[in-house]
């Protein structure tokens, strides 16, 4: 489940009665800023934030159904090493 497709509201989802791996994007996106203002990030990378704490509030989407929490980390935007671990850490590790 992503939270990004409007026909797929998390209520929906759960009424469903499936398993689910989530991938919120408002969470688990880690290409993205984790910091504002994007000028105080230490490297260029995708627009949008996903700070340590949104990651840290995908726990509040605990439910029988969820399998797990996958996080996105798209590489292809990504210059370095360097910069994969600075995207990845501590947010990864929050998921």
């Amino acid at each position: 489940w992503r939270d990004w497709s409007p026909e797929a509201s998390w209520e929906a989802m759960l009424d469903l009665g499936r398993r689910l791996i989530i991938a919120p994007a408002s969470k688990s996106y880690l290409d993205i800023y984790q910091v504002e203002p994007h000028s105080a990030s230490s490297y260029s990378v995708q627009e949008g934030t996903v700070s340590l704490r949104d990651t840290y509030g995908a726990a509040q989407l605990e439910s029988p159904s969820v399998l797990g929490v996958q996080g996105c980390l798209w590489s292809e935007h990504l210059d370095s090493w360097k910069v994969l671990e600075y995207q990845l850490f501590p947010r990864g590790a929050a998921l």
